[in-house]
């Protein structure tokens, strides 16, 4: 084969992989079991904030006496929700009970309850 038709980096099957075309000690798009783990201390980063927050939320949420998931609405442009809410003691008696004490709540945001879906009591 003539020297000014040869593809770069080789003739045929002999040219280097797409995946390693970068500098020595890149990054790869995509992680190889080949390549050591890169990038540990940039792990110990992200979860220890992702960890202290996990515990204030669940801290939150232990004095919660149930969750109730709920379905509502806003309106102008209509949009639906989906949504799980932590509530007292006291409104976890009955969906009726959940109703009164999440509506507000909903209310102050814009949304308008529709219904009571489930309540979990808390555990």
């Amino acid at each position: 084969m003539d020297e000014a038709c040869a593809p770069p980096g080789g003739t045929g099957n002999n040219a280097r992989a797409l995946a390693d075309n970068g500098p020595p000690g890149a990054r790869l798009l995509l992680p190889s079991l080949a390549a050591p783990a890169q990038g540990g201390a940039m792990i110990t980063r992200r979860i220890l904030p992702l960890l202290a927050l996990t515990a204030c939320l669940a801290a939150g949420a232990a004095d919660a006496a149930c969750q109730v998931q709920y379905k509502a609405k806003r309106d102008n442009p209509l949009k639906l929700d989906f949504g799980t809410a932590s509530l007292p003691d006291e409104a976890c008696a009955s969906e009726a009970a959940a109703a009164a004490a999440l509506a507000p709540r909903l209310a102050d945001k814009g949304w308008t309850l529709l219904a009571i879906v489930s309540i979990v009591p808390a555990g």
